[in-house]
Parts: structure tokens; sequence; C-alpha cells
């Protein structure tokens, strides 16, 4: 049996982000209407409506004082739908500030503009008195943490309006994840795929923790020929080389390249074209043996 018609490889990164890469999504529901209803570029909004808040801030935090940094944001992501509408960030808007402090409080405010007439502001906050809640000013490593504002001391809330018209949310939930579309911890395409058997093409996503200290990484592959054998390789050095030793695939690494060939990682992608390997990041492969993935490493 031939091997897919494409090498499959990754870049692990572990719990240092690229610039960008901290997204906070706020769910909730619409309290209040004033007055109701609501016209214009609010028209449709009612108690009751769904809401969503999405902001993705870099990961490139300033200091304000003891236990408070602010964290810009990048508005070409940022987003909030609320009932029928969706509304992008207007640009420039402010900094998201986090505050941690046992004696006044935990706090996440994003204060926003948004790209509706009638010159439309917005504000997301979460609050806890007993200043409990959030263990690290560091958002990095706060991803992966979902804070239900139903419990407990939490409570959160959002403003919306041009003065004339006012949306009260009460937001449920804020969720902390990597921005950038990325997926999974460290995923993002650096290289261009070949076509395969299928008609399409192999991908890689990943699954589990952001933080490398947890060693908890799935590689997981998709859109391969079915019942065919591959497995995964890995180095730190990006490359491509096209038809590698007479293949029909892109080799998308080069340098010292591991492969994950140990027992059981040669994997077969039976009828769904998938296949996922647990990999232990003390055990990584490379050509001169095993070695471990620290946390800011790719």
């Amino acid at each position: 049996m031939k091997l897919p018609h494409c090498l499959l490889g990754v870049a692990l990164l572990s719990s240092s982000l690229f610039a960008g890469d901290i997204r906070l999504v706020g769910t909730g529901q619409v309290l209040v209407v004033n007055p109701d209803p609501l016209t214009g570029a609010l028209a449709g909004i009612v108690v009751g409506s769904p809401f969503e808040m999405t902001v993705e801030v870099f990961d490139t935090p300033t200091s304000i004082g003891p236990g408070a940094q602010t964290y810009p944001y990048d508005d070409s992501v940022g987003s909030v739908e609320v009932g029928p509408h969706s509304f992008t960030f207007d640009a420039p808007s402010d900094e998201l500030l986090i505050i941690d402090s046992a004696f006044a409080g935990d706090l996440i405010s994003v204060p926003i503009g948004l790209d509706a007439p009638g010159a439309i502001s917005s504000g997301m906050a979460m609050t806890d008195t007993s200043g409990a809640t959030l263990t690290s000013l560091d958002l990095s490593q706060l991803i992966g943490t979902t804070f239900d504002l139903a419990q407990g001391n939490l409570s959160g809330g959002l403003d919306m309006g041009n003065g004339a018209q006012t949306v009260v949310v009460q937001i449920t939930q804020i969720r902390v994840e990597a921005g950038g579309g990325a997926g999974g911890p460290g995923s993002g395409s650096y290289c261009i795929a070949a076509t395969n058997s299928t008609g399409g093409e192999g991908a890689i996503s990943t699954t589990g923790s952001f933080i490398a200290a947890n060693n908890d990484l799935t590689l997981n592959a998709a859109g391969l020929p079915s019942n065919s054998f591959g497995y995964f390789i890995t180095s730190q050095t990006q490359g491509f080389v096209q038809g590698p030793a007479g293949s029909q695939g892109n080799l998308c690494l080069s340098g010292a390249i591991g492969r994950y060939v140990g027992p059981g990682q040669i994997q077969n992608s039976g009828a769904t074209g998938t296949f996922s390997l647990a990999i232990d990041l003390t055990q990584t492969p490379t050509p001169n043996g095993f070695v471990p993935i620290a946390a800011g490493q790719t």
C-alpha cells in the first residue's frame, strides 16, 4: 500500500503565541432596550436577543500599575453580534484593561466604538469583587479558561447605544481563546499543500492545552486518502521542497527533521481519511534522539 501523496509536517508552538493571538469571546442576551422598539441601526434588537462579542488582542501588554495591565486590540478581528445585527470595530479604539487584585477586585474591561450609523459605542466588562477569579495578568496563561458569570461573585454586562437609544446586555460567559483563526495550540499554516489522490489537500490541526508544561497536545491529520499509512514529522526549521525523493507531495520542513515512527505512531487513515496522535512534549524526536519542547519554542 502506498503512503498518502503528501508528507505531513508539523510546527509545534507552546505557550508563547504570535502577536494578536489572544481572543476574548463574551456571550449573553439582551436585558433592556430603550425605547422599545428600537429603530435605525439597532432596529430588530429586542429583550432576549442573543449577544456575542469577540475581541482579539496583541500579546504585548503595558503595565499601568500594580496588578493592572492593558492589551491593544486587533481592530480588524473584533466584532459584536446582537440580535439580527453584526458590527465590526470602528478604529481607533481603546485597549483592553485587566486588573487582578485581591483588594480591589478583578476586572476585564473593553470599551469600543462600532462601525454603525449614529456613532454607536459599546463596552464589555467582567467584575469579581472578591478578587479571586483571575489567576494571572498574562492573558496567554488564561487561554482555554471559561468564566461563567452566572456563578459566584462574577458579574458582567455591556451597554451599547448612540445616546438616543440604549441596549443593555447581560453577559453570562467569557471565554479566553487563541486568536488569529489558528484553532488549536501552535496551529498556523505556512506552507502550500499538494493535492492528493482525494482531489483535495491534507491538513494538520491540533487540540489540547496552550501551556507547554501541561504536556497535553494531540496532532490531527485530515483530508488524506482512505486506508493509507502516514506519520508526522517535526523540525524547528521551516522549508519547502516540491516532490522530495520522487514523491507527489511538498515537504514543508528542513534542517534536523524528526519522525514520529515509534510503536503505535505510524497511523492508518481508515475510511474517513483521518488519524490523530497524542504526543509527549518531553520526548520530541530528532535525528539525534529525543528532546523536550520548552515554552516559547517553535
